[in-house]
């Protein structure tokens, strides 16, 4: 199952509010992959959030870092 997320640089507020939604769909996170022009969160089940749009240097990253605790 991928839950998939279009980000449009800089907006913080609706990545975490989606975030915080659909969060309860995955089970135990094991990895965050960010590359350029998007960032994958994978579960144990190997399900993934998808946020297309949401990479480097973008407040909204380091948003929710700070909100899965990473950073």
């Amino acid at each position: 199952m991928t839950i998939h997320f279009e980000h449009k640089q800089g907006d913080v507020e609706p990545v975490i509010k989606f975030f915080r939604r659909e969060s309860d769909r995955l089970r135990a996170l094991t990895k965050i992959v960010i590359s350029p022009g998007k960032t994958v969160i994978h579960d144990i089940n190997r399900d993934t959030m998808d946020f297309a749009g949401l990479s480097f240097g973008d407040p909204a990253l380091e948003a929710l870092l700070r909100d899965l605790a990473v950073c």
